[in-house]
């Protein structure tokens, strides 16, 4: 099942064929889940609104995924689908995203299957923000595209904690292009269960780190 590949610790040398019609050979997707839209579920397009979008009507999408997770109900169980294309996160006009949200149970954020979606940013430091303490938030299927000088992907305000935030089958473009260093996690407060995993990292000059502070049953496998 979907859940069990999700729980494993290291990748066989076989295919495995998961409950929601997606393939893997190893740790390489080969084949993409179906698209099954739920009644909790967002969509999320480029030509959608964030004034008109509503929770489960694919034919009211909301223009962007991290307005869409505003609207969601904390006790997750759902997926923000994102149709293909080129967004630039920019919460309140901040240049980057925010999350603040704490779920009870995991809330998918996902690019629809088979489709491209790039999530870039205008914020020299990180692309993502969680600026409360956050829980139980799952990234799968996205290229995230650094801006020039960024030292972070994700970045927790302060001491916060955050737990079970997972990144999964995704792209990191040219990863570190001005730095010595980039940081996938950076935080001064902990956290705890996150999973990185099938990633492909597109390093440019610098040097990937994966920075955790004060973290704790971390997974970081199957990653390129």
């Amino acid at each position: 099942t979907k859940a069990d590949y999700e729980a494993l610790t290291f990748y066989e040398n076989r295919n495995y064929i998961l409950d929601d019609g997606s393939i893997y050979d190893v740790a390489v997707k080969t084949q993409d889940s179906t698209y099954v839209f739920g009644v909790n579920d967002a969509l999320v397009s480029l030509s959608g609104n964030n004034t008109t979008g509503v929770i489960g009507n694919e034919n009211l999408p909301f223009a962007s995924w991290e307005f869409a997770i505003t609207q969601m109900d904390l006790s997750g169980n759902a997926t923000i689908w994102v149709e293909g294309g080129t967004y630039s996160m920019n919460t309140e006009g901040l240049g980057y995203a925010v999350v603040e949200q704490d779920f009870e149970n995991e809330l998918t954020i996902r690019s629809k299957p088979n489709q491209t979606v790039i999530l870039g940013h205008s914020y020299q430091i990180y692309s993502i923000r969680f600026m409360n303490s956050s829980a139980n938030v799952t990234f799968k299927g996205f290229t995230f595209r650094p801006y020039t000088n960024e030292l972070a992907t994700f970045y927790t305000n302060g001491t916060i904690s955050v737990e079970n935030i997972n990144v999964l089958d995704c792209i990191f473009e040219n990863y570190g292009v001005s730095h010595t260093y980039s940081a996938l996690f950076q935080s001064s407060g902990t956290n705890v269960g996150t999973k990185i995993k099938r990633c492909t990292f597109q390093q440019g000059l610098g040097k990937l780190t994966a920075q955790f502070e004060n973290a704790t049953d971390v997974d970081y496998i199957g990653n390129i």
